[in-house]
């Protein structure tokens, strides 16, 4: 059971976490990919037919989120969940997908 500072930490990264995120998509010029986390853990990629993201829930630790889908490719699916970390560069929000190297930033 969270109480007061834990709650508030975890709400706030709720609040911080739901929106999209996104990146410039390195194939089609112009465009973004990336993730929308909505209210209630649903979650929808961006311009990433092969790599439909489900829900989301906080992880537990400060600023971490559990990201849920599934993979697909080479006549395969695969369930996926990635940790992501919630973070700042130069004031603009991140949301970083730990050991992927991908960074999205807040989208419109």
């Amino acid at each position: 059971r969270l109480v007061g500072s834990e709650m508030c930490i975890r709400d706030r990264d709720y609040a911080d976490a739901i929106g999209r995120w996104v990146m410039p998509d390195p194939v089609k010029e112009g465009e973004v990919m990336g993730v929308e986390l909505r209210v209630g853990g649903k979650a929808q990629s961006i311009n990433m037919a092969t790599l439909p993201y489900a829900s989301w829930e906080l992880q537990g630790e400060p600023g971490k989120l559990i990201l849920h889908g599934q993979s697909f490719g080479n006549g395969q699916t695969i369930d996926v969940t990635d940790t992501a970390v919630l973070g700042e560069n130069g004031g603009v929000p991140t949301l970083t997908i730990e050991g992927s190297g991908v960074v999205y930033t807040r989208g419109e």
